[in-house]
């Protein structure tokens, strides 16, 4: 099974006509800081942030979705994760802001709360002013051209469209592109973007001032990002539009969407950013399971959906083994088995999810069942010799512990043959009659 090389890059979604009501964004909570209208901590500010960001992101031990679609898969659906990846192989390239900075979990919360934003040089607010997003220095955004007005900012989930133009701290251009749309605050783009284009209004241009941790990490982005690198954003926000209604599209989008979610959750997945790539993976499923209004579709098309499917609950069980949450693999190769039951790589990821629960039966006959689809397959002979070893050294130790209990013999004692029956008995008689020789001979001799 062959790895895949990804290049995800959200462009072409079409416009909706109805206006979503949700006003659950971002914005809120940053601007009452900024304005001086909220005394909320630093801490607090950053927990709400964090909270906003990853609402979307699953309990990896929570996974349930539905059934699936029917039809035929095109030559242009990529394989998902093999069950042999290694994630060295993979190409590290990414698409148009697909970063892998270091998500808002418990370090950069400690980051941010123990740093003081006017230490990095700051600005309270205020246009031409940078403002301190985070509140560590590490994330700054000035107005360069005022927008349309505050009521004109994007909500979470919006599709927003941006000119955007990237430089590092010695002049490269990074990261250029002409009306550049994605879904906002979906971890579809870098940190930086999601929360900068929260703050934004329609028709403003502002400067962005993003550290590593919001952008491409550690890791960079090859060939033009090095690692740890700074880099300075122009944004203009163009527009912005509601997020598609599912019962509304057709399959072709529905299928669309679902695809460049599994390509992000892919890079993500070869950057080792498992929860995100977990968030990635699960919102694709969502999409692709959902039936919708518009039931009419080709055959084929209706099979891409659900070759789609598959793959990302697939992949899906690969991150929840990375994190450990077995059960959760459990849950995601039953939905793949559901309408593949020979699917391999769910069966050989259910071998590995029993196996680590301690349940070496179960996954014995998983690990056989992959096998009898890839007898050739050197990594599952492995798992299953080693648990077949296992299972036999668990069925000694048993045996052992009954003896132990029952009082009997150890094996070894339980291995010889008794004494013949029939030289006892002639030995038992001939010390009778001895004995009662002896006893006559005294009686004789007492009588005397």
């Amino acid at each position: 099974m062959s790895n895949e090389s990804e290049n995800p890059i959200p462009t072409g979604i079409k416009k909706q006509d109805d206006k979503s009501d949700s006003s659950d964004n971002l914005h809120t909570v940053l601007d009452n800081v900024h304005n001086g209208t909220s005394n909320i901590s630093q801490d607090k500010l950053v927990s709400s942030l964090a909270a906003n960001e990853m609402k979307s992101k699953i309990n990896v031990e929570n996974i349930s979705t539905g059934g699936g679609e029917t039809g035929e898969q095109t030559a242009e659906t990529q394989s998902d994760i093999s069950y042999t990846s290694n994630v060295s192989n993979w190409d590290k390239n990414g698409g148009a802001g697909d970063g892998g900075g270091d998500k808002l979990n418990g370090d950069a919360r400690t980051d941010i709360s123990s740093n003081n934003a006017n230490d990095q040089g700051a600005k309270d607010n205020g246009e031409g002013e940078y403002i301190d997003i985070l509140g560590n220095g590490l994330l700054q955004k000035k107005v360069l051209v005022k927008g349309k007005g505050k009521d004109t900012r994007p909500l979470n989930g919006d599709i927003v469209t941006l000119d955007i133009e990237g430089y590092l701290t010695d002049g490269t251009a990074v990261d250029k592109y002409n009306s550049f749309s994605f879904y906002l605050g979906e971890g579809d783009v870098i940190q930086a973007w999601d929360l900068a284009v929260s703050l934004m209004e329609t028709g403003e241009t502002c400067e962005v001032v993003t550290g590593a941790k919001y952008a491409y990490g550690e890791k960079g982005r090859q060939p033009d990002i090095p690692a740890n690198s700074e880099i300075t954003y122009t944004l203009e926000l163009l527009k912005h539009e509601d997020k598609p209604d599912l019962d509304k599209i057709s399959k072709q989008e529905k299928l669309d969407m679902g695809e460049k979610k599994r390509e992000r959750g892919n890079f993500l997945f070869a950057r080792q950013d498992y929860t995100g790539a977990i968030n990635s993976y699960t919102k694709a499923v969502k999409i692709l399971d959902h039936q919708g209004n518009n039931m009419n579709s080709e055959p084929s098309l209706l099979q891409e959906i659900l070759d789609s499917k598959i793959k990302c609950c697939n992949n899906l069980a690969a991150c929840q083994l990375k994190v450990e949450a077995y059960d959760a693999v459990i849950r995601s190769c039953d939905m793949v088995l559901i309408s593949q039951p020979d699917n391999v790589k769910a069966l050989f990821r259910l071998g590995k999810a029993y196996s680590a629960k301690g349940s070496t039966n179960e996954a014995i006959s998983y690990f056989k069942k992959a096998l009898k689809k890839e007898p050739e397959s050197k990594i599952i002979h492995q798992e299953l010799s080693k648990l077949t070893k296992k299972l036999k050294s668990e069925t000694d130790s048993e045996k052992e512990m009954y003896r132990r209990m029952l009082g009997t013999n150890n094996s070894k004692n339980s291995n010889k043959k008794p004494p013949n029956s029939w030289w006892v008995k002639w030995t038992l008689l001939a010390g009778g009659l001895a004995v009662a020789g002896v006893s006559i001979i005294l009686a004789v001799y007492r009588n005397h």
